[in-house]
């Protein structure tokens, strides 16, 4: 059995596209193991998408800390405001409430560069995804962790779900509910600070944003998200 999945986690995990689960276990080293559990999205496995899959078990004693991270955040959200009462709290790391730009949006991505890279999936997979971890500064010590094996109708579901999703309506729905934290980095390339801002500032979260941190800060800098997270899931 994975060392991050167990039937009755205390923390569930939910990462970003594009993002091999295994680079998050160095963030989550120090933050009780034996109680967390990286949600696998099959992209780089014949899993099945649990995109469309609840998660939460109603007769749960203790109510999970739910952590998102980009994509995983959309996804988080969109799943505690199904019941709220089965989250304990929310930490979202590096969020955004809507991605595709609109002139309701100004700030976020344009469509054509979305519908590129669901382009590029079909015949250059390996090209799409290395392209997208180097712009979110992915470290150098993990190269050897680059995936070999994709699944390319799990990776063109999941920036389908980015392409679509808008839950910026709903986010008030979290105010007073539960606690939300965001954790994001002035130097992301992927998720810019005013993307961030749009959800944190609706749902009356508590942010706290890193100078110079980008996309990928779990992987930057283990050792600090480390002490954050465990201080927000214990909290």
């Amino acid at each position: 059995m994975d060392r991050f999945v167990h039937d009755k986690a205390e923390t569930i995990v939910f990462p970003g596209w594009g993002v091999p689960r295994e680079l998050y276990f160095d963030a989550f080293e120090q933050t009780s193991p034996e109680s967390v559990d990286i949600v696998d999205y099959g992209f780089f496995n014949d899993e099945e998408s649990p995109l469309n899959t609840p998660i939460f078990d109603q007769e749960e004693d203790v109510p999970p800390v739910i952590v998102g991270h980009s994509m995983g955040a959309l996804f988080a959200v969109r799943l505690a405001l199904q019941n709220l009462e089965a989250v304990r709290r929310l930490i979202l790391i590096n969020p955004f409430p809507k991605f595709v730009r609109d002139d309701t949006f100004p700030c976020g991505w344009k469509r054509d560069a979305v519908t590129a890279m669901r382009n590029g999936l079909r015949t250059r997979p390996s090209t799409v995804i290395r392209s997208f971890l180097r712009s979110c500064a992915m470290p150098e010590k993990y190269p050897g962790m680059f995936p070999e094996t994709f699944n390319i109708q799990a990776l063109d579901e999941g920036l389908a779900f980015i392409e679509e999703s808008d839950i910026r309506a709903e986010l008030e729905l979290l105010t007073d509910a539960i606690p939300v934290f965001v954790l994001d980095g002035n130097a992301d390339q992927i998720v810019n600070p005013e993307m961030t801002s749009a959800l944190a500032d609706a749902c009356s979260a508590v942010r706290h944003t890193f100078p110079g941190w980008g996309h990928l800060m779990l992987l930057q800098h283990p050792v600090e998200c480390s002490e954050a997270l465990r201080e927000m899931t214990t909290l």
